[in-house]
């Protein structure tokens, strides 16, 4: 109940086509990959995106949802599963690299 009241005093919605997340790697972690040898470097970057990996598909599988039906006209709207998200994940020392999960 009180989820809908405060739904209803908030008014019209307002549709997000979607969010932009970033993951940050430490400083430390950082600086310590500037100044490693070349295995530290690569045992450093696989953690990180080891880590990102699993948090896009802990997103995918509990935060991203999409909202169907709403033009349907009955009335009736669907929450519905993602099975997909576009993330893009350099690689250190390099601007864009895209995958899709």
């Amino acid at each position: 109940m009180q989820i809908e009241a405060e739904e209803a005093a908030r008014g019209s919605w307002r549709a997000v086509a979607g969010f932009d997340v970033t993951f940050s790697v430490p400083k430390s972690a950082s600086v310590l990959w500037a100044v490693a040898d070349a295995g530290t470097q690569a045992l450093i970057a696989q953690a990180h995106h080891e880590t990102v990996v699993a948090v896009v598909a802990f997103m995918e599988c509990e935060v991203a949802a999409i909202r169907t039906g709403a033009t349907a006209g009955d009335g009736a709207v669907a929450q519905v599963d993602v099975t997909g998200l576009i993330t893009s994940i350099p690689a250190p020392g390099t601007r864009t690299c895209i995958r899709m999960w």
